[in-house]
């Protein structure tokens, strides 16, 4: 069995990434002993601290999210990865978030023997417009000589000549994050926060990274339309917000922002929706292929999806039953959808009982993770 592990991510902190904290967790629970290399890109964001004071190094700062100098510095990141393992000789696995953390392990494998995990969350080249194929093809490279590959979809990977290394891990929640969501007394959570008669109203979960990209615009204009019709859909926005749009929208009466929650907490809040929107602009290749978090937080709780008809990687979630979809640009008949109130209430009642059945014999997150760290 794997004994220790260095989480190397482009992240702040463990508890920056969802599938992140979900590993550093599991980790903990099978005495695994893990530090952390870290990307703090805003200054005062590596603060946040693990429990039990796991070792964490920041080994870069600066460069912002989506700013001009995001994409030079991960070439900082590159390079910083590359030269801090080179230096330490004592770590057994690597556990890398993504091409650009896995990149530098794998040319470090070409001169020394390491082993090194291969989490592929987003796949990198999709992110990209030119020079695409060329990462593409330095993808099924880093994959080979990984450890494991961990993919939450195949379909990304069509392309791929040699899927040896593969380990399909499914966005499911972890399970003791899911016992202690059950536990959770979201009445009383949501009543401190101002949220009155959720119990009569349709309750839309937003949550995640709130930004346009993710459909937010999609959800301020129609918040803005049901609010002057005064209907009974309240709109749970929760998680990191964009600056601005968020401010707005909450400022409506059928729109409440919880902020950013613990994963329990967030999870507990699926207990009391009637849906979970998930919609990915479909302009950006990785949206098309998106592996949203929500859709296995929304099966394994039990909470109908509404996802937009673009995301291929959703097929499977419609022809089951469990999500309703509509095309990302007509809002119009989102809109009429959950005017309806007796309509979309009764739906969200039929897609339940088809979420229920659907997730008879899913592993939880860290169910999955044993198959590589045991």
């Amino acid at each position: 069995m794997i004994k220790q592990v260095k989480i190397v991510a482009p992240i702040s902190t463990v508890k920056g990434r969802t599938r992140i904290y979900k590993l550093a967790m599991f980790l903990r629970r099978e005495d695994i002993e893990y530090s952390f290399w870290g990307w703090e890109r805003i200054s005062g964001e590596a603060n946040d601290e693990l429990e039990d004071g796991a070792q964490k190094g920041i080994i870069l700062k600066g460069g912002g999210y989506a700013t001009r100098l995001t994409k030079i510095y991960y070439l900082f990141w590159v390079f910083k990865v590359f030269t801090r393992a080179f230096i330490e000789r004592d770590v057994k696995v690597y556990h890398c978030l993504g091409f650009e953390s896995a990149f530098p392990l794998f040319l470090l494998k070409k001169i020394r023997n390491i082993e090194y995990v291969y989490d592929d969350a987003d796949r990198f080249s999709m992110l990209l417009g030119r020079g695409r194929m060329i990462v593409a093809a330095l993808e099924q490279k880093v994959s080979r000589a990984s450890k494991f590959h961990i993919v939450p979809n195949v379909s990304r990977y069509l392309d791929f000549s040699d899927t040896s290394s593969f380990v399909e891990i499914k966005n499911f929640p972890d399970s003791f994050e899911v016992e202690k969501a059950l536990s959770y007394d979201v009445p009383e959570m949501l009543r401190k926060e101002g949220v009155k008669e959720f119990e009569s109203n349709i309750v839309v979960y937003v949550n995640g990274w709130l930004a346009e990209t993710r459909g937010l615009a999609v959800i301020d204009r129609i918040s803005e339309k049901l609010s002057r019709n005064n209907s009974s859909v309240i709109f749970l926005l929760a998680g990191k917000k964009s600056p601005g749009l968020v401010d707005k929208m909450r400022l409506r009466s059928n729109v409440f922002y919880l902020g950013e929650l613990e994963n329990h907490v967030s999870l507990a809040l699926y207990k009391i929706s009637n849906y979970v929107f998930t919609y990915y602009d479909p302009k950006q290749v990785i949206n098309r292929y998106a592996e949203s978090n929500k859709w296995g937080d929304a099966l394994i709780m039990g909470t109908p999806i509404i996802v937009n008809k673009e995301v291929v990687t959703a097929k499977s979630l419609i022809d089951s039953g469990c999500a309703i979809t509509f095309r990302y640009k007509d809002e119009g008949a989102l809109l009429e959808f959950l005017g309806d109130s007796i309509s979309a209430r009764r739906v969200s009642e039929e897609v339940k009982e088809k979420v229920l059945a659907q997730r008879v014999g899913m592993l939880s997150y860290d169910q999955a993770l044993r198959t590589i760290y045991s």
